[in-house]
């Protein structure tokens, strides 16, 4: 028979087992946020990443005139592959090999101030990037040009500009002449630039010169021949154009002159016939331009056995047409001549 005395300790037994069951719970939930929060710092944490390079660019730079500026940019390169912009938290120095030729931003904006090559680097907590030249030239400075050694980057401006041969013998008209060109820098080397200067005739309607150096005689007379980098000009060569060569050097076979020479020929131009069959005649479609026909009507050889004609396209080839233009004539003898513009 239960009891009030029983009954009180019934009571007292399931207070003390109710109290154990939601200590021990506590302590299971307790422990479970700790794993959690553990599980959650371990997925979420990163290894630290490390500056390993800086790369400047633009690498190779321009040349600047002075007065002007360029804008540089830094990338930082990371220990993870990764890479990104700090071309406002690096360290720019113009100063490493003349303080005074340029200067430099914090921000990487250089301005040149006197002519001279200057090496920009950017640096970082000890991290500093391969130096890249800048050369800084006057406005009317002579094309500034560098030349790699095995341990550094040399810049040298143009001289002077000499143009072979000096004396050349008199040509004939028709005749030609191969001009060249050196340059002599200021570090004492000499280059072959007769492709890189401007060559020109002072006297066209006598000699013409081609983009290559080479000269043809239209008429009788002389032209000084010059060739011109940037500033810098030789004294002219003077060539002549003369009919009293020997009769050795006097040419008995055909040929053609054109002009303008320097072609590509663009709406019109004139062909000079030489040698040919006097009283011959020349048909419109023995005057081609490429292996075409471009003349509209036919011509006659006079009695010296030489012609002029012009040539009027209908469509024009203009100068900045990429090719070989190849002139031709031949005359109803069969004496031919061909010549291509630009020689």
């Amino acid at each position: 028979m239960i009891n009030k005395r029983n009954i009180q300790l019934i009571r007292s037994c399931l207070i003390i087992v109710l109290t154990a069951i939601l200590i021990v719970g506590m302590a299971s939930c307790a422990s479970g946020s700790v794993s959690t929060s553990m599980s959650a710092l371990t997925t979420t944490s990163t290894p630290n990443t490390t500056l390993t390079s800086i790369t400047v660019t633009p690498n190779p730079s321009n040349n600047l005139v002075i007065g002007s500026v360029e804008q540089f940019k830094a990338t930082g390169n990371y220990s993870d592959g990764s890479s990104s912009d700090i071309t406002s938290q690096v360290i720019w120095d113009a100063t490493k090999t003349d303080a005074n030729v340029a200067d430099i931003s914090s921000g990487g904006l250089a301005i040149g101030l006197a002519a001279g090559s200057s090496e920009i680097t950017a640096s970082e907590n000890g991290t500093i990037s391969s130096a890249v030249m800048l050369m800084v030239v006057a406005a009317s400075q002579p094309p500034i040009v560098s030349y790699t050694t095995t341990t550094s980057t040399i810049a040298s401006s143009l001289s002077t500009i000499i143009v072979m041969p000096a004396s050349p013998s008199n040509i004939l008209i028709g005749g030609t002449q191969q001009f060249t060109a050196s340059g002599n820098y200021s570090n004492g080397t000499t280059k072959d630039i007769t492709s890189q200067v401007t060559w020109a005739s002072d006297n066209d309607a006598v000699i013409t010169i081609s983009s290559k150096g080479l000269a043809t005689g239209l008429a009788l007379g002389s032209a000084d021949i010059t060739a011109t980098l940037g500033r810098v000009s030789n004294i002219g060569v003077p060539l002549t154009v003369t009919s009293t060569a020997t009769t050795t050097t006097i040419s008995t076979s055909p040929y053609i002159v054109l002009s303008p020479a320097s072609g590509p020929p663009g709406y019109q131009f004139t062909i000079v016939g030489y040698n040919f069959t006097p009283g011959a005649t020349i048909s419109a479609s023995n005057v081609t331009l490429n292996g075409a026909p471009c003349l509209g009507f036919p011509y006659h050889v006079d009695g010296t056995g030489g012609f002029t004609i012009t040539v009027n396209l209908t469509t024009p080839i203009g100068a900045n047409a990429i090719g070989t233009w190849i002139v031709s004539v031949t005359d109803s003898s069969g004496k031919q001549a061909s010549r291509t513009f630009g020689e």
